[in-house]
């Protein structure tokens, strides 16, 4: 267990207990903007999957693992979307799960942090 005195607190703390300089992290767009600072600050590089506003804002798994490769350690889920407000359905998140076990990504749940 984590304390902090935030969710902002927390995602520092995460994304720097995992990720090293040149790794890749998948982040949601639209998302929150604290994440891609964050990502800067590490030496990290941002890759963004969309969010599809006429599928209710829900990720595509076909474009998310196509930006998978091997720098790739991190895959960010807000789960209600910020900004969007939509809720990514127990299906997709069950997917996602699955995609990214066998790549040995880390799933970081805006909602649920875990590795």
């Amino acid at each position: 267990m984590l304390i902090t005195s935030g969710a902002s607190e927390a995602a520092d703390i995460l994304l720097t207990a995992l990720l090293n300089e040149s790794d890749e992290v998948l982040l949601p767009a639209p998302g929150y903007p604290i994440y891609p600072a964050i990502l800067s600050k590490l030496g990290a590089a941002t890759r963004y999957y969309h969010l599809d506003p006429a599928n209710g804002w829900q990720p595509s798994l076909d474009e998310i693992t196509s930006l998978i490769n091997n720098k790739t350690r991190a895959l960010v889920l807000f789960n209600p979307n910020n900004p969007t407000g939509s809720i990514t359905s127990d299906e997709v998140t069950r997917q996602l799960l699955e995609l990214a076990l066998p790549h040995n990504l880390r799933k970081a749940d805006s909602e649920r942090e875990w590795i």
